[in-house]
């Protein structure tokens, strides 16, 4: 242990603790500074932990305890009232607020750049990660602020993630987690029950989840997966005490090519008509999409507090009524004593909607009868939550020689990693196969197969991102064969219930020469509800699972604030079966007309360099900022983005996703148009946008490319892509 002093704040400190332990802990932990966050800890890629140390901005999760001897520093909680105001407000008034997580770290590391040239800012904000509107970052140098208590507690980290959770006689928890793809474990917890503040360690016997298997495994799937819980008097006494317990590994040989597993979900449609007919025209795309992360910078947590009446779980998730029922499994509690609250704000690409953290750590504090905290690593979470599936698409496209598209084939097949949860995923290609056309003669099949890889999950737009790619791709290359405007043929296609494509595409005027232009429609298959009660502006809704989509509902309904009660049972009747019921010509469920739409325009240059983005989206004004991120991500998603696997191992390290920094970004317009409706494009635009770069770069090069990300193209290097060294 060292004990040295500093200033913190203004105000002089002398403290106690292990000298290499990481400065954010200490300054969280110990001093209860939490407007600094702890996201990619250790990997200093975030931003989030920002500090300025003797005046200067430091990454506080790579600085070790002992190197804050004799220093000043100085976070957002020790500025004045007038200039924490000042910048929370300019945040507010751009959106930048929005930004979530990342705000506070943003928002210390801009004030710090003001004045600066344009590269030294942009430079500056390189050393953040996450899935921001860059430009309302940048906006908010110069903006004018306006009055907005939420965004501002936001923009200043006081705001409550579930990092920031302190409750009266909480433990904390850490997990030990598999060293291997596939086998059986077995633990000595012997050295970690020795550690002084340890309170108990978990195996299988903690309890099981809503798939019937243990909460921590012995017979392992995948990498990452957890085997044990530790639970401490305090989280660093909890991980420290986690990696004194000892493994040893009996491996199996892994399951890792998809096409040779089990399916886990296989659906089909046909359409009336006559698929197996042969065209006038044909085109084939065959595309290989890598599995891609939410790119959140926040770890997942949850907080589990027993009382008289049940428990209490509050939770990051983002579904709030699937984290009810797997702690009531996992606690053997019936769901209406299981109280659910989610803290802080769904991530914006989705994903978490997995009951993961949140059973474990509500298991333990039944066992316990006390609260326990369990928040993870990032890397954890990478390793352990779904991502976006990877997925192979083949697609063949018909028309006549007028242009009319006659015919649809599309096979779809995704690797689902150890997870069985892939219904969404099949849904919503199915219903998103045709996008916005009208095609007579269908068939398409959409299958998930169970492998040892990591898991897959849900993410926004899992499956409708995919199948439109190829789809629009498609479009393109019938275009060039039939030698026709390719914007034209998609007008001519548009379906009856296209108009809201059809209204964006008169709004787009001219398109400059060399342009690509996308379209795509969201057909959500949605559980919200038709008719929205109000009682004095506030909009109380009993199914939890709808609470990722807050700002949906306010703006549906015109509501002030939206309120979710985890005490009705919840409906059990979620997306993926709506849409089973839906396709199943079923009552109670259909694929209506489209609840999203955005048109995507792509530039190259002479050299094939992105030269500018323009979109146009449905939406609310004030969510732009999102939006922006949304054509941040689809960029990405088309040149730099993935998660690379080999043997089972997913890298977990955030700087290598692939994730556009503010400096990468390409000149991006963006219009969005309000639509008075519950309606939000960002979706759309994941779903337009990296088909629009794809056609771009396929024009360009002259090449099919059959893989994404598009790594060793010219347009990827002026995006941030290294090139290779020669």
């Amino acid at each position: 242990m060292l004990t040295l002093s500093f200033t913190l704040d203004g105000a002089p400190v002398t403290l106690t603790a292990e000298p290499k332990r990481p400065a954010v802990d200490v300054l969280r932990e110990e001093l209860g500074i939490r407007s600094l966050k702890p996201g990619c800890s250790p990997q200093g890629i975030c931003g989030s932990c920002a500090a300025s140390i003797n005046g200067k901005f430091r990454l506080t999760c790579t600085l070790p305890f002992k190197s804050l001897s004799g220093k000043e520093v100085q976070t957002l909680d020790g500025w004045s009232n007038e200039e924490r105001t000042r910048w929370a407000r300019a945040f507010a008034a751009t959106g930048a607020a929005r930004t979530g997580y990342s705000a506070p770290g943003l928002l210390a590391h801009l004030r710090l750049l003001e004045g600066e040239s344009d590269d030294k800012i942009l430079r500056g904000l390189n050393m953040h990660a996450c899935r921001s509107g860059w430009s309302a970052v940048r906006a908010a140098l110069t903006a004018d602020g306006v009055e907005d208590p939420a965004a501002e507690a936001m923009a200043l980290g006081q705001v409550e993630f579930i990092g920031d959770v302190e409750v009266e006689g909480m433990l904390h928890g850490a997990l030990v987690v598999s060293p291997i793809v596939r086998g059986r474990v077995r633990l000595d917890a012997t050295a970690a029950r020795e550690v002084d503040g340890v309170v108990e360690v978990f195996g299988p016997e903690l309890g099981v989840g809503t798939d019937g298997q243990t909460l921590l495994v012995r017979d392992v799937e995948h990498v990452g997966q957890p085997i044990a819980l530790v639970v401490a008097t305090s989280r660093h006494v909890a991980r420290k005490a986690a990696a004194l317990v000892e493994i040893d590994a009996k491996e199996k040989t892994p399951k890792l090519d998809a096409a040779r597993s089990r399916v886990v979900v296989g659906s089909a449609l046909d359409e009336d008509g006559n698929p197996s007919t042969e065209p006038a025209v044909r085109v084939e795309v065959s595309l290989s999409l890598p599995a891609l992360d939410a790119g959140c910078v926040e770890p997942e947590g949850a907080v589990a507090i027993p009382g008289e009446l049940g428990i209490t779980l509050k939770t990051n998730g983002s579904c709030a009524g699937m984290e009810r029922i797997g702690a009531a499994v996992a606690t053997e509690l019936i769901p209406e004593h299981v109280h659910t609250e989610l803290v802080g704000r769904p991530p914006l690409l989705g994903g978490r909607a997995e009951p993961l953290v949140g059973p474990i750590a509500a298991a333990a504090a039944v066992r316990l009868w006390q609260p326990v905290k369990l928040c993870l690593e990032l890397t954890e979470g990478m390793a352990w939550h779904g991502r976006r599936h990877a997925t192979t698409i083949e697609l063949m496209l018909g028309a006549d020689r007028d242009g009319t598209l006659t015919h649809l084939v599309v096979e779809v097949e995704a690797d689902a990693g150890s997870s069985s949860d892939s219904e969404a995923f099949a849904y919503r290609a199915l219903a998103h196969a045709s996008g916005p056309y009208r095609i007579p003669n269908r068939s398409v099949s959409s299958r998930a197969f169970e492998t040892n890889n990591p898991p897959a999950g849900d993410l926004r737009g899992e499956g409708a991102v995919q199948v439109t790619a190829a789809l629009e791709l498609a479009l393109d290359r019938l275009a060039r064969e039939l030698g026709t405007d390719p914007l034209s043929l998609r007008r001519k296609n548009l379906s009856d219930d296209a108009t809201s494509v059809a209204d964006l595409l008169d709004r787009l005027g001219e398109v400059p020469d060399g342009a690509v232009v996308t379209v795509a429609m969201e057909r959500r298959v949605s559980p919200v509800p038709a008719d929205l009660e109000l009682e004095d502006g506030v909009l109380l809704v009993d199914r939890g699972e709808l609470a990722s989509w807050t700002d949906e509902l306010l703006a549906a309904s015109g509501a002030r604030e939206v309120r979710f009660s985890s005490d009705a049972p919840p409906c059990l009747a979620t997306e993926p079966e709506l849409a089973r019921r839906a396709l199943a010509n079923e009552p109670g469920a259909e694929i209506g007309e489209g609840t999203g739409a955005a048109v995507a325009v792509v530039q190259l240059d002479a050299d094939g360099a992105v030269a500018s983005v323009r979109v146009l989206a449905e939406g609310p004004e004030s969510r732009a900022a999102e939006l922006e991120a949304c054509v941040a991500a689809g960029l990405g998603a088309a040149l730099t983005e993935q998660v690379a696997t080999a043997d089972g191992f997913g890298d977990t390290r955030l700087r290598n996703l692939g994730l556009l920094k503010a400096r990468d970004m390409p000149p991006v317009s963006l219009e969005v148009i309000p639509t008075g409706t519950w309606r939000e494009g960002g979706t759309a635009i994941l779903m337009a946008v990296p088909a629009a770069v794809a056609a771009a770069v396929e024009r360009f090069e002259g090449v099919s490319r059959a893989s994404w990300p598009m790594r060793d193209s010219e347009a990827a290097y002026s995006v941030g892509v290294r090139r290779p060294r020669r």
